[in-house]
């Protein structure tokens, strides 16, 4: 793709960029639940198969979590970043 081509993406990029902006809802939306449980089923899947423990073993998430040293979950990563998206877009000028 030459320089050309780039150049002609641009427009549209910068369209699409200002409606995701002025649109202030996009950072708000919820996952719907069955989505989040998906999420933290599959995030503890992992740290259930890094750490070498089974389901069998009964071992509580917290304390999986606690061994492998993790501090945040992946859906408290996901809000935190939400919230920041939403902090940018409110110090933003109405004109962008």
């Amino acid at each position: 793709m030459g320089s050309s081509d780039m150049k002609q993406w641009e427009p549209a990029a910068t369209e699409a960029k200002k409606a995701m902006a002025s649109s202030k809802a996009l950072p708000l939306m919820e996952q719907k639940p069955k989505q989040k449980r998906r999420l933290i089923a599959t995030e503890m899947d992992f740290w259930r198969r890094r750490s070498g423990i089974s389901r069998m073993d009964h071992v509580r998430n917290d304390t999986i979590r606690e061994l492998m040293g993790v501090e945040k979950t992946l859906m408290d990563t996901i809000e935190t970043k939400r919230l920041q998206w939403y902090g940018h877009l409110e110090k933003m000028d109405g004109n962008r």
